[in-house]
C-alpha cells in the first residue's frame, strides 16, 4: 500500500482528570512514588505492571482554589499505540481506586507521506505563506523550518508572515489555551533529531508504509470540556471522550470531523468569501463526520442542584435491584446533570453514581 494522501490514525496523548478520594494500593499493579511533585500537584506516582511504568498520576493540588483529592493521570505514550487503550486506562482506574471525571486532553493524529495535491510538502508551506491557499477559520499560526545552506541548517521560526523558499517541518494553528490546536510536522525528522520511538516505527512497518520516505503527522489536540461531540445519525451526545476511544470507528470519525473543521484549505482565486473557493485535496478521509458543538458548564451550582442529585441517587438505589432499566435511566440523568452543573467532583466525593455513568 502506498500512502499518498492516505493515513494511519492513532491516539498520541490521553490524560484524564480524576477524583482520588478512594485511591488505594493496587491489587494487580504496583506504585512507584517520586519524591517530588509538579507546580500544580504535590505528588507524582507511576502505576506499574511487571515493574514497567504504564501511567503517571499527579495529584493533590497545592492551591486551595483547586478541588482537594483530585489529579490528572496520563497513559504513557507507548501504551497508546496498542489496540486496547480503553481497557488499559479503565483497568487502572478500577485497580487504583480512581474515579474518572473528564478527559483533560486528547490528541489524535494521522501519519502519511504527503498530501494528494502536494507531492513536495515544501510546496504546501510555500503556497500557504504566499497566500496561494487559505485556511478556513481564524487563528494565529506558527511555522518552523530550516534555512538551506551548504555547511549547516539554521532553524528559523515564522509567525504569521511570509517567508522565502525554505525547508519547512512544522505548522501550528492554535495555542496552549485553545480548545482545539492543529499541528503538522515531519515525524521522521523528529525521530532523527530528537528521539526515535520504535513502537511507532513498527506500526508504520506493519501497515506497509515506505520506511525510506519521510512520514508527516497531522495532529489535533483537544483540551478540557468546551466541546461536545454529537453523532447526528443517532442523536447520541458523547459527554465523555473515553467513549470515543473505546470504539475505533468513532475515533476515526472524530478525526475526520476535526480535519474537516480545523484543516480546511482553499485555493485562493480572489473571491471575497473563502468558503466558496475550491478545496485543496490533502488527505483522503471519507468517513461520515461527527458534529462538534461548544458549550459552557453552569458556573454557579446551587444547593437545590445538590439536593436534586442526592434525591435522584436515593431513587436510583431503590430501583437498581427492582428495575434495572429504570435505574439505568436515572443513573444516566444523574451523570449528565452533575456534569452540566459542574458538580462531578462533588458528586464523586459524596458517592453519587458518577463513576458507573462515565464507565
Amino acid at each position: 500500500m502506498q500512502y499518498i494522501g492516505k493515513s494511519l490514525i492513532s491516539v498520541d496523548w490521553l490524560s484524564v482528570y480524576v477524583s482520588c478520594v478512594g485511591k488505594r494500593a493496587p491489587l494487580r499493579g504496583t506504585v512507584r512514588v517520586l519524591d517530588y511533585g509538579t507546580q500544580v500537584y504535590q505528588f507524582t506516582e507511576y502505576y506499574q505492571l511487571n515493574d514497567k511504568d504504564v501511567a503517571c498520576l499527579t495529584w493533590q493540588p497545592r492551591s486551595n482554589a483547586l478541588v482537594k483529592d483530585t489529579g490528572v493521570i496520563k497513559l504513557l505514550n507507548e501504551y497508546l499505540y496498542t489496540t486496547n487503550i480503553y481497557d488499559t486506562i479503565t483497568a487502572i482506574f478500577e485497580d487504583w481506586g480512581l474515579v474518572p471525571l473528564s478527559v483533560s486532553r486528547l490528541d489524535i493524529c494521522a501519519d502519511f507521506h504527503r498530501f494528494v495535491d502536494y507531492p513536495d510538502m515544501d510546496d504546501f508551506f510555500d503556497d500557504f505563506l504566499t497566500c496561494a491557499i487559505w485556511r478556513i477559520g481564524k487563528g494565529k499560526f506558527k511555522v518552523i523550518g530550516k534555512e538551506r545552506r551548504r555547511l549547516q541548517d539554521d532553524t528559523f521560526s515564522v509567525q504569521g508572515v511570509q517567508s522565502a523558499k525554505h525547508s519547512f517541518q512544522y505548522l501550528r494553528f492554535g495555542g496552549n489555551t485553545s480548545d482545539v490546536a492543529a499541528y503538522l510536522y515531519n515525524k521522521s525528522l523528529e525521530f532523527r533529531e530528537v528521539k526515535e520511538k520504535n513502537y511507532i516505527k513498527e506500526m508504520w512497518r506493519v501497515n506497509d508504509m515506505d520506511m525510506d520516505t519521510d512520514v508527516w503527522r497531522l495532529e489535533f489536540s483537544l483540551k478540557g470540556n468546551a466541546i461536545k461531540i454529537i453523532d447526528e445519525a443517532t442523536g447520541e451526545v458523547y459527554f465523555d471522550k473515553l467513549q470515543i476511544i473505546k470504539e475505533p470507528i468513532l475515533l476515526h470519525r472524530l478525526y475526520v470531523t476535526l480535519y474537516r473543521r480545523y484543516w480546511d484549505f482553499r485555493i485562493n482565486d480572489g473571491q471575497v468569501r473563502k468558503d466558496r473557493m475550491k478545496s485543496c485535496k490533502l488527505l483522503q478521509l471519507n468517513d461520515m463526520p461527527l458534529k462538534l458543538s461548544k458549550f459552557v458548564l453552569s458556573p454557579n451550582a446551587t444547593i437545590g442542584d445538590k439536593r436534586l442529585l442526592s434525591s435522584m441517587e436515593r431513587v436510583y438505589n431503590e430501583l437498581r435491584h427492582a428495575n434495572e432499566e429504570d435505574a439505568a435511566i436515572v443513573h444516566w440523568a444523574i451523570s449528565n446533570i452533575a456534569y452540566f452543573k459542574n458538580l462531578s467532583v462533588w458528586a464523586a466525593k459524596k458517592g453519587i453514581g458518577i463513576q458507573e455513568a462515565i464507565n
